[in-house]
């Protein structure tokens, strides 16, 4: 490839239009605006049009100090959800399947797919690590961004092969996206080889179904720096995408999957800013005083102290000037507060005592801006059915610590449906960069495609919330079968780093014939013949009889139900012949 400066003979008549700042792509607007109202929130940024504005008899002393100490109070509460929904990876079923296939042999080894996607991936070290650190929270901050499959080594020698990874692009920086046809990006991260700008500070970057171009602007004309031949027959470029919002055209334009929570996230941030107002005006001392000497400093010629002394500093056009002393009081600070007993039959009213004290002030309003803030954060999770993150008392204020957990699973679902779907197409493009020379077959290149199929368990809900689910489901009399499900439920989440241990717990629960009962239970069910003495047994000593087991045999765990049940009774049978033995009881013949 060859560096070009000459005029972008390949640039379409009606991309140079967006480059040049004449035209924006159809849904630019609403796009737009989408990620600015989401960024306030997720990225901290400065709530303008919020908190921009002076409240009714504000003063400008007070209007300046809330937008002095603002500080993003509402950006933990998306980030917090972005964090959770980062878990969809760590779901039992989420898996890259590679297939195997007689095409992937033609590839050199170590340059595979997999060593690419899993091992090799510039940056981030693997896929999965780029579309849950990079690529989930700019979907929901952003959802009409755009990430276009770029090779990073546009220079590679004979042999080498090409190292393609997706750049984000956000709203602002889309000026163009003609389907099929071309896209027009503002490209901030291009640097000139000498480090210096050279006059050309907006960069372009222009794709077409086979170039990529790197132009600048000069004198009204689009300029090619650099271009690359990808020849992938379409744009490597996917849209983040989240829920359907509107289409302008051609455009479809989405909304985030955490639009729900603005309304609520603005008031927080809004009442914030006012709190902060409130905070100033009522929380900090002042004090009153009896008025008692009058200042020296400000005394007239009749003696008496007006608050003014003689302009001496050239002030322009004021012939008298606040006092520094008294600050314009007319009350001396240096002298002892002496109170004279009052002339009260001359009208005079009575000195406090004590002549000197604090202003009292109502703090209440403070108190409930502090609480309708944390409303506003709650109903803002509740909106997403995520609530169970917050650490909102279970009841308060007619606000109740509730989840549905089939509403929540079916949002995961979406978000991890669009993921993937997302990943897919990267994927693809990848696929195609790099293999396209080696394997010219689209089709023989579609075979090495991995497969990732939408988690359908999700890991989400804190243990604290299983916990709380758990007492008030025991509470019910649930079923047995229910309250175990419940445990194993609460065991996985807690003990996700201790695979071993996780492991026998689990056998535990599976092969336990009588769940959740404490062990006075068990003996009231087995005196009043529910259970059978060889069931009672080994519900009695599940934990050591599955320890024992997974000794004697490495393989137990990996064994079928029948086979597992059968070792335990096995284990039982044991016990009720030492028994026996020790009673000198006769085994009747069979």
């Amino acid at each position: 490839m060859k560096k070009n400066t000459s005029p972008a003979t390949t640039t379409p008549n009606e991309a140079a239009e967006y480059l040049l700042g004449n035209k924006k792509h159809a849904g630019y607007t609403k796009s737009v605006a989408i990620y600015n109202a989401l960024k306030i929130h997720i990225d901290g940024e400065f709530p303008h049009q919020l908190i921009g504005e002076r409240r009714p008899n504000e003063s400008e002393r007070i209007f300046k100090f809330r937008q002095t100490i603002y500080q993003p109070v509402t950006q933990d509460t998306p980030n917090r959800v972005i964090t959770s929904l980062g878990k969809i990876r760590r779901s039992p079923d989420w898996a890259i399947k590679y297939p195997d296939t007689e095409v992937a042999n033609r590839i050199a080894e170590g340059e595979q797919l997999a060593d690419y996607l899993d091992a090799n991936f510039p940056i981030h070290t693997s896929i999965t690590n780029w579309a849950f650190k990079v690529m989930l929270k700019n979907m929901l901050g952003d959802p009409n961004a755009v990430a276009v499959v770029l090779p990073s080594n546009i220079y590679t020698p004979a042999g080498e092969y090409i190292k393609p990874i997706p750049i984000i692009f956000h709203s602002p920086d889309v000026l163009a996206y003609e389907h099929d046809k071309f896209a027009a990006f503002k490209y901030k991260a291009f640097e000139v080889a000498d480090g210096k700008d050279n006059g050309q500070n907006d960069r372009y970057l222009l794709v077409t179904p086979t170039m990529l171009q790197w132009v600048y602007i000069r004198d009204n004309s689009v300029i090619l720096a650099e271009q690359y031949a990808h020849n992938l027959g379409y744009l490597p470029i996917k849209r983040l995408g989240g829920t359907y919002c509107k289409t302008y055209g051609a455009q479809t334009i989405y909304e985030s999957f955490i639009s729900p929570m603005l309304p609520y996230l603005n008031e927080a941030a809004r009442e914030y800013s006012d709190h902060q107002a409130e905070i100033l005006q009522h929380i900090f001392s002042e004090t009153w005083e009896w008025a008692s000497q009058g200042c020296n400093t400000c005394k007239n010629e009749l003696g008496i102290s007006i608050g003014q002394i003689k302009n001496t500093k050239n002030v322009a056009g004021k012939a008298l000037v606040k006092c520094p002393d008294c600050n314009g009081t007319g009350i001396s600070p240096y002298n002892k507060l002496i109170i004279r007993p009052s002339k009260t039959n001359m009208g005079e009213q009575a000195a406090p005592i004590p002549p000197k004290g604090y202003i009292e002030k109502n703090t209440e309003i403070a108190k409930l801006q502090d609480e309708r803030i944390e409303k506003h954060r709650y109903r803002a999770l509740c909106s997403i059915n995520f609530q169970f993150i917050d650490n909102v008392p279970a009841a308060q204020s007619g606000i109740a610590k509730e989840v549905d957990r089939d509403e929540l699973n079916n949002f995961v679902y979406n978000v991890a449906e669009v993921i993937i779907e997302n990943l897919d197409f990267v994927i693809k493009a990848i696929t195609d960069y790099r293999y396209s020379i080696l394997i010219p077959n689209p089709n023989e290149r579609k075979q090495l495609l991995p497969t990732i199929p939408v988690p359908q368990k999700f890991d989400l809900v804190s243990i604290s919330y299983l916990i709380d689910e758990y007492g008030k489901a025991k509470t019910a009399s649930m079923s047995g079968l229910v309250l175990a499900a419940m445990e194993e439920e609460f065991v996985a989440k807690k003990f996700i780093a201790d695979p071993e241990l996780l492991g026998v717990l689990q056998l535990t629960f599976k092969l336990d014939p009588i769940p959740s009962k404490t062990t006075d239970e068990k003996m009231v069910m087995f005196q009043n013949k529910a259970v059978t003495r060889e069931a009672y047994i080994i519900s009695s000593n599940i934990t050591a009889f599955v320890k024992r087991a997974i000794i004697e045999d490495k393989d137990f765990a990996a064994k079928p139900y029948e086979a597992q049940v059968t070792v335990l009774e096995g284990y039982a049978a044991e016990i009720i012949a030492a028994e026996q033995e020790a009673q000198g009881a006769t085994i009747p013949a069979a």
